[in-house]
């Protein structure tokens, strides 16, 4: 071993003493060694050198083993004593070993010396570390009991079995109210109310009683008045019984306190939820942390979720992200709000809001702004009932202005034919002129008047349409018969502008009876009819059906002028014309579309046209085949 020990030699024959010295350095050669010969030496040395073993011959002629022994015993009685002798009996070892000697060795056994030294030492050492350990646990057991008693928490120690109080502190005493012999004998289901006590129980068979806790429960004090306690308990050995130590916290204030808090947001949540107006807050990075209902219904959200933590840019993926994300930004870095803004944005469903917003900045107790909270009345209805204004508005200038159009143009085409007629009826009278001219004029006389009464059931039917007046004739028709008559009708004015009019038989459908207005049908095809002709110079005119869904699909395509896709639901308004000018081309007095329309309708179907300009126009409705 490399420790140095001292080793006090008490011998009178140095010749002996360096026996024993080399017979321990074998053993331990970093010993130091000291001899003495005589008592007075010998008690000094004891007091002065602090020997870590005494090595001492039994037979001396002034001092001998046996009385040093018992002084040794005297001054260190944890020392190690070791005699050395020639020669012992049974008597007087057992008298030595009585005495207290740790052992001997007989001379001619020398050679034993040296173990015997070193297990002297070692007891010696364990016997120290056991004297240690019991002093330190006797001071720890005084330290740990100052301080349980002492301890400003109230504490107890339970024994998990029976769960009586095996110890309580004066804090205990104090807050619950019993005495320190009450607690010593009571059990720990006896400050507890009955509900807390049935949940013990099952703890108790659930749970392991060496485990560590910590819990909540509530506690009954002598009076009775019931307290919310925080608890930490850990299992010890006490008293040789298995217990448990526990740790109070009284926490009914903080538990009152964090009630009063959580009902007040609660009071504050449903405020701020079923307010009319838009209200959330933003964090100092402009990201959301509080959204009320009102704030999610415009946003088109479902739940607060999908907007925490999210800024302008990311909720909004357009200019109104950037746009909004900037104006949170100066607010934060400024701190100077806005007020009574009126912005807009689209929310995830693509409708647009508009909001009349103030944004003010929230600051801490510092001064220093942390965010700002954002107040939106919504005033998209306002934007919706001003634009409907605005719309009505201008329907109604631009009905003021079609209507005005159209009586300057219905005044232009009544007095057209009338002068017409009223003029070449006056020359009837001149006999200047001849027979064949006559004729003539008495041809020009009908076809105006023909115009004449055109417009003129244009206008009455019109007006008893728009009256809801208009009474239709419900009989069966043959859709093949109609499309004759109509190539008949019009066969001779196409040829006379040449015109082809013609027939598109590409269906191949089987002639078809349908129940329905044949004169209404017929009227629908007139405009449509007279209207290609009128728009087209050269090429053709095409009429056509087929079956589909349960209904006649007609069409009447020309190869005429075209119409704008921008005027294809416009020219079915009333007195809409795509030409407005006074210096028109076209005559006309903006009806037969409208008319064509309302009749269609009226039939059960529907109108619609495609067309490319200065290619074609192909004009479509449908008639129900049956309206039983």
């Amino acid at each position: 071993m490399d420790q140095t020990y001292r080793i006090l030699l008490v011998e009178d024959e140095l010749y002996d003493a360096e026996l024993n010295i080399r017979e321990v350095k074998k053993i331990l050669p970093n010993s130091l060694f000291e001899r003495v010969d005589s008592k007075n030496a010998f008690i000094i040395m004891i007091e002065t050198y602090f020997p870590d073993i005494i090595i001492s011959d039994y037979n001396m002629p002034s001092f001998d083993g046996l009385s040093a022994l018992k002084i040794a015993r005297e001054i260190c009685p944890e020392t190690p004593f070791i005699v050395v002798t020639g020669s012992i009996n049974e008597d007087t070892a057992v008298e030595c070993m009585k005495a207290g000697a740790t052992d001997y060795v007989l001379k001619d056994s020398l050679k034993r010396l040296g173990s015997s030294v070193l297990n002297a030492l070692e007891q010696s050492k364990i016997r120290k570390e056991r004297i240690d350990a019991i002093e330190t646990i006797k001071l720890n057991e005084a330290k740990y009991r100052h301080m349980f008693h002492n301890n400003p928490q109230p504490m107890w120690i339970y024994d998990v079995k029976t769960l009586a109080f095996l110890e309580v502190n004066k804090a205990a005493v104090k807050h619950y109210g019993f005495s320190q012999d009450e607690f010593l004998s009571m059990r720990l289901i006896d400050i507890l109310p009955q509900s807390e006590a049935d949940r013990l129980m099952k703890n108790i068979e659930s749970t392991d009683y060496l485990e560590d806790k910590a819990e909540e429960w509530t506690h009954k004090k002598k009076t009775g008045e019931l307290v919310s306690v925080e608890i930490v308990s850990y299992f010890i050995i006490f008293n040789q019984r298995n217990a448990r130590h526990v740790l109070i916290n009284d926490i009914t204030e903080k538990k009152e306190a964090e009630e009063r808090m959580i009902n007040g947001r609660k009071l504050l949540r449903t405020l701020i939820d079923n307010l009319p107006v838009t209200i959330y807050v933003k964090d100092a990075e402009c990201r959301k942390i509080i959204a009320n209902r009102a704030d999610l219904n415009v946003l088109g959200a479902e739940t607060e979720a999908e907007v925490l933590g999210k800024t302008d840019l990311e909720i909004f993926s357009n200019d109104i992200g950037t746009r909004g994300y900037a104006d949170d930004k100066k607010i934060i870095e400024t701190g100077i709000p806005v007020l009574n803004q009126e912005e807009y944005f689209y929310d995830s469903n693509g409708i647009q809001h508009w909001l009349l917003t103030s944004k003010i900045p929230l600051t801490d107790e510092n001064g220093k702004i942390t965010g700002l909270v954002g107040i939106g009345h919504s005033i998209t209805e306002q934007r919706k009932m001003q634009a409907e204004l605005i719309e009505a508005k201008e329907k109604a200038e631009e009905s003021d202005r079609l209507k005005s159009a159209f009586l300057a143009n219905m005044s232009h085409e009544i007095r057209t034919p009338l002068n017409s007629i009223i003029g070449f009826s006056e020359l009837l009278d001149d006999p200047d002129f001849d027979a064949e001219q006559k004729t003539e004029f008495i041809k020009h006389i009908v076809d105006n008047g023909n115009s004449l009464l055109m417009i003129i059931s244009d206008i009455m039917d019109f007006s008893m349409l728009e009256a809801g007046q208009l009474k239709l004739r419900q009989q069966s028709i043959s859709v093949k018969k109609i499309m004759n008559e109509l190539l008949t009708e019009f066969g001779h004015k196409a040829e006379v502008r040449g015109i082809q009019l013609r027939f598109d038989d590409s269906q191949n459908d089987p002639d078809i009876l349908i129940t329905s207005d044949s004169y209404r049908i017929k009227q629908v095809f007139n405009n449509l009819i007279g209207n290609a002709l009128k728009f087209t110079s050269e090429g053709f005119v095409e009429i056509g059906y087929k079956v589909k869904d349960e209904k006649i699909e007609f069409h009447v395509k020309d190869s005429g002028i075209g119409i704008s896709p921008k005027f294809h639901q416009a020219i079915f308004e009333r007195f809409r014309q795509v030409d407005t000018t006074k210096s028109r081309k076209y005559g006309g007095n903006g009806l037969g579309l409208a008319i064509s329309k309302n009749l269609v309708q009226l039939l059960g179907g529907k109108i619609w046209l495609e067309s490319e300009p200065d290619e074609y126009s192909d004009f479509f409705f449908t008639i129900p085949i049956s309206n039983l």
